[in-house]
């Protein structure tokens, strides 16, 4: 179990250079998620390894009795290099950004267990 973004990052780059399924083809989408609904939104699952990121509440959070806005932090600047990173690398798929609900439902329940991890 990863403890930290480089551990996780190591376990999806297993999924993506490996055949944990078995099946002798490279079709292992290392994490998933989608846009259309803010709890599988794997960016914003990711991006609360660095700061706090809510978007139900507009992304503003409390910390040391202060309101801030999490987007204007140097911390969500460095969650999103990280989001990148993973995207440059291939371990983001671009179908967590395109993917509709029914899609995404329909990849992570695939019999041919594709998905290695992802947000619900």
């Amino acid at each position: 179990m990863p403890q930290t973004t480089e551990e996780f990052r190591a376990v999806l780059r297993a999924f993506a250079e490996g055949d944990p399924n078995g099946n002798g083809v490279d079709d292992e989408v290392p994490v998933a998620g989608n846009f259309t609904i803010n709890s599988q939104n794997i960016c914003w699952f990711l991006m609360n390894s660095f700061v706090y990121t809510d978007p139900e509440n507009i992304y503003m959070a409390v910390k040391n009795g202060k309101v801030y806005f999490a987007p204007g932090t140097d911390e969500w600047r460095e969650g999103l290099r990280y989001c990148k990173s993973l995207y440059d690398e291939g371990l983001l798929s671009t179908s967590c950004f395109t993917f509709s609900d029914n899609q995404f439902t329909r990849l992570v329940n695939d019999p041919r267990d594709l998905v290695g991890g992802f947000t619900a």
